[in-house]
């Protein structure tokens, strides 16, 4: 059945206008009975066929007329409502891939002036570049991964997509790759996990220069923390001064004369009843510092 009818036979159905048994109204052409009064099915007055339609319409009476129309018949609607999908899903196929491609791979010129070492050129493009070298830096080996660590501590700019990535390579074994993510970690971010993971690596790391670098990140790098989240760091060198290990209650210390400018008269080889004396008072001194906060 052709769709004009399928619609036609509907829309009677739907809207309850022409009767199943009489014929369409709209129908009727110039071939058709002629109008009472007149010899010709066109309106004297207007010049139109169809005078039925200057009328109140009918219900069910329009719309097959547009249906039965060349124009919108179903096959040109069907023909240009596909041609409408096919540019659409080409649009969005097009978008898609440009999309995923910028997801995928970091800009080109960042990977030149990463490749150059750089760090003013990307402090020209400014913190924006800070996504995609966390990016780069997750799909490099570790020599580059040590490289782009040391532009991070360079830009100096807080970056939880740095953070997160540093923060994996943290604990590696790696000499040039560990100092670069511990001086670097301080530079891009003030959680508090990356202040305790540095205090961990300096007081239980079984390499003394991993321990040593730790403590001089502490001592030099945490450049974000606020005043209160000085005192949490604080508290972390003074506890690292009753450690066993002199190497660790000497760079703790330092830390702390660095951070303060003071040393309480610690001495980090003397007696452990002189030394927790000292200690008694860093605690006394962090007390008010806390409470001026």
């Amino acid at each position: 059945m052709p769709c004009s009818e399928i619609s036609l036979a509907s829309l009677c159905r739907e809207t309850g206008g022409l009767q199943e048994n009489s014929p369409p109204r709209l129908r009727r052409g110039c071939g058709a009975k002629r109008h009472r009064g007149g010899t010709s099915c066109r309106n004297s007055d207007t010049g139109l066929a169809f005078p039925e339609l200057f009328e109140p319409p009918r219900r069910g009476l329009w719309l097959p007329l547009l249906i039965q129309g060349g124009e919108f018949s179903c096959r040109v609607l069907r023909q240009k409502l596909a041609k409408r999908i096919a540019i659409f899903l080409l649009f969005v196929s097009h978008s898609f891939v440009l999309t995923l491609q910028a997801i995928q791979a970091p800009d080109a010129k960042i990977q030149a002036l990463v490749a150059q070492g750089n760090v003013n050129g990307l402090k020209r493009i400014g913190p924006a570049v800070l996504p995609a070298l966390a990016q780069l830096y997750e799909s490099s080996k570790e020599g580059q991964r040590a490289t782009i660590a040391w532009m991070f501590y360079e830009l100096g700019w807080k970056s939880p997509e740095a953070k997160k990535v540093l923060m994996r390579d943290v604990q590696t074994q790696n000499s040039k790759l560990r100092l670069q993510v511990q001086w670097a970690l301080g530079r891009v971010s003030n959680d508090d996990d990356v202040v305790e993971v540095l205090l961990n690596n300096m007081q239980n790391d079984s390499n003394p220069l991993f321990r040593d670098k730790a403590a001089c990140a502490l001592a030099n790098d945490q450049i974000h923390l606020t005043k209160k989240q000085k005192a949490r760091l604080f508290e972390g060198l003074i506890h690292a001064l009753g450690d066993p290990k002199v190497q660790v209650r000497s760079i703790a210390l330092l830390a702390l004369q660095i951070q303060t400018g003071q040393t309480k008269n610690f001495n980090p080889n003397g007696s452990s009843v002189e030394r927790e004396a000292s200690i008694q008072e860093w605690k006394r001194w962090l007390e008010e510092y806390k409470s001026q906060l």
